[in-house]
């Protein structure tokens, strides 16, 4: 009897194994396909980046219609996150690239907080650009005044690069009671009346709203 028993156990085992195995194995194909695919495209779309970074001159499919709506999305993101990340990398090259770390971190903090900001636009390449279209009027005067046509220091570009992914990335904790503005301090432009002084960081002096519009 006992002898029954356990043979009707085991086999109780074994089809409900069985059935378990049979009812996950789909799902885990499904995500294993779709982790490779994934995959497949970062590694693409990194190999995207290296060839067309400094130039920011992205090639189009001969046939978009091959790709999956998943992998148009994930390209789309991808190449939306590296343009950003070149926008930034350029406002801290240009802005900050003599100034000590911390000092590239503030400026590069200054444009996060302004994106956060109702007060300015949404993106980050839209803040550093914003009114460089006019000739007077632009928010970071590398942006209208000729800077950006000059050759790059490699050393400091790939500085400013790092600097600007680890921002990104949130591995800066905020630390310049989410200043908005500053500027040089052998210049004093008109509208430092009007905002809060925060602090001197190497040759800038950082400002806030005088009311608290966003937080740390």
């Amino acid at each position: 009897m006992k002898l029954k028993s356990t043979i009707v156990i085991s086999w109780a085992i074994v089809v409900t194994c069985f059935i378990v195995a049979f009812c996950t194995f789909p799902i885990i194909s499904n995500n294993a396909l779709q982790k490779k695919e994934k995959n497949s495209w970062a590694i693409k779309a990194k190999s995207f980046q290296d060839k067309n970074y400094l130039s920011n001159k992205y090639k189009k499919s001969n046939n978009p219609d091959s790709y999956s709506n998943h992998q148009r999305e994930y390209l789309y993101n991808y190449k939306t996150e590296i343009n950003q990340h070149k926008c930034l990398s350029e406002a801290i090259y240009y802005e900050a690239r003599s100034e000590s770390e911390i000092g590239q971190k503030a400026v590069a903090e200054v444009i996060v907080n302004r994106v956060k900001s109702k007060h300015f636009p949404n993106t980050i390449c839209e803040v550093v650009y914003q009114g460089s279209h006019r000739k007077t009027g632009c928010q970071f005067s590398f942006t209208c005044d000729g800077s950006i046509s000059s050759e790059l220091d490699k050393k400091n570009w790939e500085r400013s690069q790092n600097v600007a992914k680890l921002v990104m990335m949130g591995g800066v904790r905020p630390f310049t009671e989410i200043s908005t503005h500053y500027h040089t301090i052998d210049i004093s432009p008109p509208w430092i009346d009007d905002l809060r002084p925060t602090m001197k960081i190497g040759s800038h002096m950082f400002y806030r709203f005088k009311f608290r519009e966003i937080s740390d």
